[in-house]
């Protein structure tokens, strides 16, 4: 999905997903052109275990 945020730098992601949460193991986040991409392509700003 795609996370925007605010002048502040400030945003909220929602995920929804018919798969367990425990069925995932990692996070992360990284910039991409505006629409996004169907891949990531860009840098990873953020990234974490689940």
């Amino acid at each position: 999905g795609l996370l925007t945020v605010d002048q502040n730098g400030q945003g909220v992601f929602v995920v929804t997903s018919e798969a367990e949460i425990g069925s995932f193991n990692s996070l992360g986040i990284s910039v991409e052109p505006e629409g996004g991409s169907p891949q990531p392509t860009g840098d990873i700003v953020v990234l974490s275990d689940l």
